[in-house]
C-alpha cells in the first residue's frame, strides 16, 4: 500500500495533466503583478531621493517620504493579492475537478463582496505571519544587540556563526508559522469561499496544529524538489505540483475530519 504522501503526489501528477499551462499562467500573472509593484516602489524611492544610490541606505531627511512610498506599495500589494488566491483556486479546481482555467486568477475579483472578503482574510493572515515571525525571530534581536556583527561580513568566527545560525532559525520559524497559520486558511477558502472569515482564519488554527505532522511529512517529501528550485527554472514545475498536492492533501484531511464547516 502506498504511503499517504505518495498517494497525494500521484493524484496531483495525474490531475496536472492538461492543466499545467493554466496553472503556470495564473502563477505567472500573480508573480508579475508583485514584481511590477516592487519595481514601481524602487523607482518611486529613487525619484524622491529616499535612498542614497552610493550607500543604498535611507536618507534621514527623506524618511517620511520613504514611509509614504512603502505604505503605498504595501497597500497596492494587498489590493492585488487576490491574484494569489486565484492561483490557489486554480490548484484546488485542478485537484478536485481535474480541470482549471487561466481565468481562475480573477475569480476573487468577481463581485465586491467576494473581493473585500478576500482582502480581509489576506490582511489578517499577513498580520498573523508578520507579528509572530518578528516576535520569534532571533536575528532581529541579535542585530539590535550586536549590530557590528552584521557589518563586519561573514567569516570563520563566532560572530559570523551566530549570525548564520540566527538567520537559519528565522527562516525555519517563518516556514513553521506559515504552515500553522496561513497554509490551511488559504486552502480552506479556495475549497469553499462561502466559509466565514472567523472559521477560515481562527478556527483553522486548531485544525492546523492537529494536522501539522501530516503537512510536515508532505513538505519533507518535496524537499528534493524544493532544493532544485535553487536553479530557479524548476520553479515552473515545482510550484504548481506542490500546490496541487497540498490542495489534494488538505481536501483529504478536511473530509477525514468530517469537514466541520470548512469545505
Amino acid at each position: 500500500m502506498l504511503k499517504t504522501e505518495k498517494q497525494v503526489k500521484q493524484q496531483a501528477r495525474a490531475a496536472l495533466k492538461g492543466n499545467f499551462t493554466q496553472l503556470i499562467a495564473t502563477a505567472g500573472l500573480a508573480a508579475t503583478a508583485v514584481i511590477l509593484v516592487q519595481c514601481a516602489q524602487t523607482i518611486a524611492l529613487l525619484l524622491t531621493d529616499c535612498i542614497d544610490i552610493n550607500t543604498q541606505e535611507i536618507v534621514d531627511s527623506r524618511y517620511f517620504y520613504f514611509l509614504a512610498v512603502v505604505a503605498g506599495s504595501s497597500a497596492l500589494t494587498l489590493l492585488i493579492s487576490p491574484l494569489f488566491n486565484g492561483f490557489i483556486k486554480a490548484a484546488v479546481n485542478t485537484a478536485v475537478k481535474k480541470t482549471c482555467e487561466a481565468g481562475d486568477a480573477f475569480y476573487y475579483f468577481r463581485g465586491a463582496g467576494r473581493y473585500f472578503k478576500t482582502l480581509l482574510i489576506n490582511l489578517i493572515l499577513f498580520l498573523f505571519f508578520s507579528i509572530i515571525t518578528n516576535a520569534f525571530n532571533p536575528a532581529n534581536y541579535l542585530q539590535k544587540i550586536f549590530p557590528q556583527w552584521y557589518e563586519q561580513g561573514l567569516g570563520f568566527n563566532l560572530e559570523s556563526t551566530a549570525v548564520v545560525a540566527a538567520e537559519t532559525v528565522a527562516t525555519v520559524v517563518k516556514i513553521i508559522v506559515f504552515m500553522l497559520f496561513v497554509h490551511f486558511p488559504l486552502l480552506a477558502y479556495a475549497l469553499n469561499d462561502n466559509i466565514s472569515v472567523g472559521r477560515c482564519v481562527f478556527v483553522n488554527i486548531g485544525f492546523a496544529f492537529k494536522n501539522f505532522g501530516k503537512l510536515f511529512r508532505l513538505v519533507m517529501s518535496f524537499i528534493g524538489w524544493f532544493a532544485l528550485c535553487f536553479f530557479v527554472v524548476p520553479l515552473i514545475y515545482v510550484v504548481p505540483y506542490y500546490t496541487v498536492a497540498a490542495a489534494t492533501s488538505a481536501r483529504w484531511l478536511y473530509e477525514m475530519d468530517n469537514n466541520r464547516g470548512f469545505i
